[in-house]
């Protein structure tokens, strides 16, 4: 659960302090009043849901790869979304190719996990979360296909990245 208070609260707080000097008591020292209103903590985590690549054959379309989004701020949060190919090792698998017609998808229900007899992403057409509760959830996955030039044994790795974004207008903070 997102910790602590939410975002736009107002918060009022005074000090006193009770003192002695050598063993005799002073007067109660009291602080004025001092107020602030709770500033908004973006976090998030995005979290790849595979334990496993997923598994293509060349030419094939529309692999899918899931994350799972999670709004861990004080706050609802909007996100737009960014994906690309990148290098490196994923899954003990070091890129040797990239795949095209990359896109994003978001599950028009919040964290409905993705199913084995109907692809979760099936029908669905939300490139962008325009709100998320804190604290809730929801299902990302990016689309893409490979490439006919593609060998047996090659790995091609993509990146997912959640920007954030004023909740409902998607405008930038």
């Amino acid at each position: 659960h997102a910790a602590g208070t939410d975002a736009g609260v107002q918060i009022s707080n005074t000090a006193s302090v009770d003192y002695t000097v050598g063993g005799v008591p002073q007067t109660q020292v009291n602080s004025a009043p001092a107020q602030f209103v709770v500033d908004r903590k973006i976090d998030l985590n995005l979290i790849e849901t595979n334990t496993a690549p997923s598994n293509t054959t060349p030419g094939a379309t529309a692999v899918v790869t899931t994350y799972k989004l999670t709004n861990t701020g004080n706050g609802s949060q909007g996100y737009n979304f960014t994906s690309a190919n990148v290098g490196g090792t994923v899954f003990g698998n070091a890129d040797a190719y990239d795949v095209g017609n990359l896109a994003v998808r978001v599950s028009g229900t919040a964290c409905v996990p993705a199913t084995t007899t109907t692809p979760a992403y099936a029908g669905e057409t939300a490139t962008t979360v325009p709100t998320l509760a804190e604290d809730a959830c929801v299902y990302v996955f990016i689309l893409a296909d490979s490439p006919t030039s593609a060998l047996n044994a090659q790995a091609a790795n993509v990146r997912l990245t959640a920007i954030p974004r004023e909740a409902t207008t998607l405008a930038d903070l």
